[in-house]
């Protein structure tokens, strides 16, 4: 991922839209951020995602047919799937891609990170729009050289944004997207809510790099959230030190705790203020290795998939995101 970007910002962009997103959210309100962008002078070209994966291979296809810059409108997930459609070829050093977001879909975590950002350096109460970060990052002239998370699997590999999870956080992902995704932000809480009934910890044997510093991740937990990010479920700041821009993840776990601590200190994770719960380890790492051949339930970027994970590295700059 070594390659140059263009000097100039793109006047062009391939729009991949998800409008199932955010409850069908998005498909009413695209039209008419797409119209503030094309006041702008930006051409969009548009194409519409139909089922789950849509977007990757929209994206895959926009890149072989020569589109360099993208704008993935919808949420996590739809991010997730064009930055995998559109990114893959540059980690063979191909000429790279770049990628805009218009955040209109539920969780919108990736986006969220930067807007908070945003509002603690000036009004906790102000609104920041998503045109509006897009489109000032255009008139900046130069993209933000985003980390990005490298899952490597049994079966190829994946690259994320914000989140890599395994155990409990990836229940509630999957519960989420089957029962609650209408219900929007309030619907992961009632997911962490159900799942609490069958709580189960995760006896996961992994080591975590930093450097050449090798230590052992706590284990068992309830379950490892490897953050490029601060929030995940769009409100919920998993790891307050995350920063996409700094070469490192951090790997958030909570140990063993019964069902009653749990409820009881889970409103925490709202405010940030988690992480000193006695059962919580947070740590800074750059490399996750994962011992055995075990399928596990993994949550990417608020998508749930089964794989057999070996390890999630990070890939230091690869993301040109216009944000």
């Amino acid at each position: 991922m070594g390659a140059t970007l263009r000097s100039s910002p793109p006047s062009r962009f391939l729009a991949i839209l998800n409008p199932s997103a955010g409850n069908g959210r998005c498909a009413r309100r695209a039209p008419a951020a797409l119209d503030r962008i094309r006041r702008a002078g930006i051409e969009i070209e548009v194409r519409t995602t139909q089922a789950p994966g849509h977007a990757r291979e929209l994206a895959a296809a926009g890149y072989r047919d020569g589109h360099r810059d993208f704008l993935a409108i919808g949420g996590d997930g739809t991010a997730f799937e064009v930055a995998n459609g559109c990114m893959s070829p540059t980690l063979n050093e191909g000429e790279p891609a770049s990628l805009g977001l218009l955040p209109l879909g539920t969780g919108n975590s990736f986006v969220e990170h930067f807007r908070d950002s945003l509002r603690h350096r000036s009004s906790p109460s102000r609104r920041i729009d998503g045109v509006d970060l897009f489109l000032a990052a255009i008139e900046r002239g130069a993209p933000r050289r985003c980390d990005l998370l490298l899952l490597e699997h049994r079966d190829g590999c994946e690259l994320v944004l914000g989140t890599v999870s395994f155990g409990f956080a990836a229940q509630v992902s999957s519960l989420v997207n089957r029962r609650f995704k209408p219900l929007g932000l309030v619907g992961y809480t009632l997911g962490v809510l159900a799942c609490m009934a069958a709580l189960r910890t995760l006896d996961l044997h992994a080591t975590v790099r930093l450097g050449t510093a090798r230590s052992t991740a706590p284990s068992p937990s309830l379950f490892f959230a490897l953050q490029n990010i601060v929030q995940v479920g769009g409100n919920m700041r998993m790891a307050p030190g995350a920063d996409p821009e700094d070469g490192v993840f951090e790997l958030v776990t909570v140990g063993p705790v019964g069902r009653f601590e749990l409820l009881r200190a889970f409103p925490r994770i709202f405010r940030g203020t988690h992480l000193s719960h006695p059962a919580v380890d947070c740590r800074r790492a750059d490399r996750f290795d994962i011992d055995g051949e075990r399928a596990l339930l993994v949550m990417l970027d608020g998508e749930v998939q089964t794989l057999v994970p070996r390890s999630v590295s990070l890939v230091p700059g690869a993301l040109p995101v216009w944000i």
